[in-house]
């Protein structure tokens, strides 16, 4: 559990700071595993909660990725592939970008999770996008793969979407 005056990441998953940034990783109504919250100064804190597994960080992880992404790609001064890479996920996710009101905060958690399990898997298949990085991604596709074992389902019925992936190749 994490508390200061500005924030609060709990197994509960209550906060004491309203905002949408707040990502509990559960599974099925389970303990959550793990948590992101982003603070009043703009930084953010993971919490690995005590059902946490290696797969936590990675999920948490994903979730400040895509919404630095969102951030990034407001700004003027950001290259065109942050632009060209939010524009396909907005695409690929029929989302808008606007958090405003319960059914946007609503919508994106929904994003925030489908993002996050498909970062978990496309790590875990340990696709290079280029012949340089491919060496890293198999010892990084043997340690998720070990962690995944004894998992019989990680995304149900969601699949790796081609926009989602071809975003990952790119960060």
């Amino acid at each position: 559990k994490y508390d200061d005056a500005t924030a609060d990441i709990s197994e509960t998953g209550s906060s004491t700071q309203p905002d949408v940034s707040g990502f509990n990783q559960d599974k099925d109504g389970k303990a959550p595993r793990g948590g992101m919250r982003q603070l009043a100064d703009g930084r953010y804190v993971v919490a690995l909660f005590q059902k946490a597994d290696a797969s936590t960080i990675l999920h948490e992880t994903a979730h400040f990725w895509l919404e630095e992404l969102r951030d990034a790609s407001k700004l003027d001064s950001s290259p065109e592939w942050v632009r060209e890479s939010w524009g396909k996920l907005q695409q690929a996710y029929g989302f808008d970008g606007t958090v405003e009101g319960n059914e946007s905060i609503g919508r994106w958690t929904e994003i925030q999770e489908r993002f996050a399990r498909e970062f978990e898997a496309y790590a875990r298949e340990g696709k290079a996008p280029s012949w340089e990085l491919q060496s890293a991604f198999n010892k990084f596709r043997n340690w998720i793969t070990d962690i995944y074992k004894s998992v019989k389902t990680l995304l149900g019925a969601d699949n790796i979407s081609p926009a989602a992936s071809e975003v990952f190749d790119s960060l």
